[in-house]
């Protein structure tokens, strides 16, 4: 019997370390039959462009842990001190509505992670420790409850949906995808990181377990640390299929939603020369060594208007004090991968405080949040890729 590994968890901006003291699908395995990207020529890099920042009332706080763009010039965010979502225009950063949840009374909504907003009257809302998807109309007034723990049917993978800006919840035909970690393990399952819900008939399967590097799946908890290992960001490609960023991985992994097939993709930083580690000897000092000292690939997004996907790593320290906070800033990177995934640029980023699991793309580039020194404005650092002059 595998330990739980149900967890609670505390999010930091990247310049301190991240601490956090399911049904059957078979899916066939497939090499996408390259060795390496080293072949790719690099020639992208990106450029700084203008912050772009959202405008704040009072009731509004710009420590968030999940957005969704809605559409192209639509961008919504979870607003924990209010239990809100707030609606923002992204080509001006002003606020153009809100779904206030209600407090109280028989549409009470409360523990909120995550949601997905389909239409006005089609936000489904997750709440991740029951385990709920609810939806939810304009007003916030619920319409229906589904219990996703009831869909599930002799599990493969043990999986712990945990939504976040980097892990969101989407749809696809009828189906809702919730994307996090591994969770509870019984005797028989793998450590996987997706859950796919079926709305037509209220079931649910798993799927994309963990790659070799991680090894022995039995161990995982153990040896990757609370979170930031074993959270696994991804995103929609333009073909219906979820590209998976794995924290401790070299490759990409492409898992097609129809069939269920994966492919891998080398998609290596370029300065990485060696495989991340797992802890030899787990403690909360261990999981934030591993944190401060190794590379760790974090979000990966999709880029529509420029045909290309962005994936973040956070690149290693090499001196650092436990003790002082304000010593363990990592910097921030990005890599750039055209459609076929190959690294065709990087890219890495002025020091700042980036809380870089909230990450957009917008006609005018990539956006990061990273700490504003005005509480009044939601703050994203905009990147512009640009091929180097010859």
């Amino acid at each position: 019997m595998r330990k739980n590994s149900l967890l609670a968890a505390t999010f930091a901006w990247v310049s301190c370390p991240v601490f956090l003291s399911s049904m059957l699908l078979l899916s066939s395995c497939s090499s996408s039959g390259r060795q390496d990207s080293s072949s790719a020529t690099r020639d992208w890099t990106m450029s700084v462009s203008s912050d772009k920042s959202f405008l704040l009332d009072d009731s509004t706080s710009q420590e968030i842990n999940y957005l969704q763009v809605v559409n192209d010039d639509t961008m919504a965010f979870y607003n924990i001190p209010e239990n809100s979502i707030r609606y923002f225009r992204i080509s001006d950063g002003s606020e153009v509505g809100k779904t206030q949840l209600y407090e109280e009374g028989p549409h009470a909504l409360r523990g909120v992670q995550g949601f997905c907003y389909v239409s006005p009257d089609t936000i489904w809302v997750y709440k991740s420790w029951e385990n709920d998807l609810v939806r939810v109309n304009a007003r916030g007034e619920i319409a229906e409850t589904r219990h996703v723990k009831d869909g599930l049917s002799s599990p493969l993978y043990g999986v712990f949906p945990f939504p976040m800006t980097d892990t969101p919840i989407l749809h696809w035909r009828s189906r809702l995808i919730l994307q996090g970690m591994d969770g509870r393990t019984d005797e028989g399952q793998l450590p996987g990181c997706t859950l796919l819900y079926d709305l037509a008939d209220s079931t649910a399967t798993c799927a994309n377990g963990y790659p070799s590097v991680y090894g022995d799946p039995d161990e995982n908890a153990k040896n990757w640390g609370a979170f930031s290992f074993r959270q696994v960001p991804y995103t929609m490609s333009p073909e219906e299929e979820l590209v998976l960023s794995y924290p401790a991985s070299d490759s990409v992994r492409v898992f097609r939603l129809s069939t269920g097939q994966t492919r891998s993709f080398p998609a290596c930083y370029s300065k990485k020369t060696a495989a991340c580690k797992p802890m030899t000897s787990p403690s909360v000092q261990a999981d934030t060594e591993q944190y401060l000292d190794q590379y760790l690939y974090a979000g990966i997004v999709y880029d529509k208007y420029r045909h290309f996907y962005y994936r973040l790593v956070l690149l290693p320290l090499e001196d650092y004090d436990l003790n002082d906070a304000k010593t363990q800033q990592k910097q921030l990177a990005v890599m750039i991968l055209d459609d076929l995934f190959w690294v065709v640029g990087e890219f890495e980023l002025p020091k700042d405080r980036y809380k870089y699991r909230n990450v957009f793309v917008s006609r005018e580039g990539l956006h990061i949040n990273a700490l504003s020194e005005d509480d009044d404005y939601l703050r994203f650092v905009t990147l512009v890729p640009e091929k180097y002059e010859k």
